[in-house]
């Protein structure tokens, strides 16, 4: 029996072992820092190909196709993973529809998609000083990931791609956010990992603007996800249609996930960002 919809948001990372990676679990409750929450099962994806589908509103600050590259790369970083001299056995691909889906959600007897969007209006319920959240639906017995929304916090903008050394102010006096560095963050909470205790890792709870370190899958980050997904642990089936079959749209009468909830992992990749914001 599953239980009922729930909420979880990641506020910080520390890992309860030697190594600094940690994984989201069906247990998560409210993820503060200095926890790594371990009880419950551990989330994962079962499935070995996966598609995203990116809302058709884009960034306000980047053209659609620069943000399809972005994301495109947010995804390679982690599928190219090396484990001890074999690859992972995901294949991930962008739908062909490009759909206008404004939250996340996952509907149990209908069509999903795996959305990444950007809001101008970020929801109350979000923690106002994240760059990003990451919505990761699953069964609550066996941890098994159904759909993952990522959602980018306009307000935090402008977003860029800054330069391999990072992003210096501009003639306004603000330092722009380098997407590149966000949305690989977040793909790996689309993957299932939590936060890092390692802060220069690309699962580090914060970033100063401008920062471009979280874009790339370094030591700490490739080890978590190698535990996690061991080559040939997954099906061999290969589809890439979400559970319920490929949706267009989000329905108008709101969320439903009966069977399943959903763990908010919230990238509080913006701490500093919070002053830059009381600052204007």
């Amino acid at each position: 029996m599953l239980r009922a919809l729930g909420l979880v948001t990641v506020l910080g990372f520390v890992p309860s072992s030697a190594e600094a990676w940690c994984q989201l679990t069906s247990e998560n409750v409210e993820v503060r820092p200095g926890e790594c929450v371990t009880e419950g099962a551990p989330l994962r994806w079962e499935r070995r190909c996966l598609s995203y589908t990116l809302d058709t509103s884009g960034s306000p600050d980047l053209p659609i196709e620069t943000v399809r590259a972005v994301v495109q790369d947010a995804f390679a970083e982690w599928t190219s993973v090396d484990c001890d001299g074999s690859p992972l056995d995901f294949e991930v691909q962008e739908t062909e529809v490009l759909a206008e889906c404004r939250r996340a959600e996952h509907r149990s007897g209908g069509p999903n998609l795996n959305a990444i969007t950007f809001l101008d209006e970020w929801p109350s319920r979000y923690p106002e000083e994240a760059y990003a959240v990451t919505s990761v639906w699953h069964r609550v017995d066996d941890g098994e990931i159904l759909d993952a929304d990522i959602v980018v916090n306009n307000r935090l903008g402008p977003y860029a791609i800054c330069p391999d050394d990072g992003c210096e102010e501009g003639p306004d006096g603000v330092v722009p956010a380098d997407l590149p560095n966000v949305l690989t963050h977040e793909v790996g909470h689309f993957f299932g990992l939590a936060h890092s205790q390692f802060g220069w890792a690309a699962m580090g709870a914060s970033s100063p603007r401008g920062e471009t370190r979280k874009r790339t899958v370094w030591s700490d980050d490739a080890v978590g996800i190698c535990a996690i997904y061991p080559p040939g642990s997954l099906d061999t089936a290969c589809d890439f249609t979400p559970l319920g079959g490929q949706g267009t749209t989000c329905p108008k009468s709101g969320c439903s996930a009966t069977g399943a909830r959903p763990g908010l992992f919230a990238a509080l990749l913006a701490l500093l960002a919070v002053g830059w914001r009381r600052r204007r």
